[in-house]
């Protein structure tokens, strides 16, 4: 009855008519499925029009798991699971081992980052070839399933301009 959504935590928000919503909630078994939904006839809707329609119904239950993954990597200052730096972050996110990353919207790492031999080298100024790595480990880490949050450096529980919480050791 419903095409799952990219991951077991994604809100789900129907548009359709009132008729259909109902119908619909009456036998779906998606459990992210918001309590809300855009109602009329979505059919010409293109999809910016609909994300714009459905930002408000899943924008608070969206800053209250914000809330939750800032304190939770708050309160692993000092432990093993916290992890801060690109050094430490980018294979991290190449293993799949990240929960949770948070990096700066505001700053970049430049250098090259080699997966197979963790190979990185990293410079200030930005060289032909480079990337940002803040982008990288990112990318790399919501490829893996890791919520991943780029904010403003003033935003950042810690310290870093890149830090996160590794997954506990039975979850992955």
């Amino acid at each position: 009855v419903c095409r799952a959504p990219p991951s077991a935590e994604t809100p789900l928000v129907l548009a359709a008519t009132e008729r259909l919503q109902v119908a619909f909630r009456d036998v779906s078994r998606c459990t992210t499925l918001v309590d809300a939904g855009i109602t009329g006839n979505a059919g010409n809707a293109s999809g910016e029009e609909l994300r714009e329609l459905a930002w408000p119904l899943v924008q608070p239950s969206f800053h209250e798991e914000k809330g939750r993954d800032f304190e939770r990597l708050r309160n692993h200052r000092g432990s093993p699971r916290r992890v801060d730096g690109i050094r430490r972050l980018l294979p991290a996110a190449f293993g799949g081992r990240l929960d949770t990353l948070i990096v700066s919207l505001d700053d970049h790492i430049w250098g090259l980052y080699d997966s197979s031999n963790d190979a990185l080298v990293h410079q200030d100024l930005r060289r032909i070839g480079d990337e940002d790595l803040l982008d990288r480990v990112a990318v790399e880490a919501l490829l893996r399933g890791t919520r991943v949050y780029a904010v403003h450096r003033d935003e950042i529980p810690t310290k870093e301009i890149a830090t996160g919480l590794l997954r506990e050791k039975n979850t992955h």
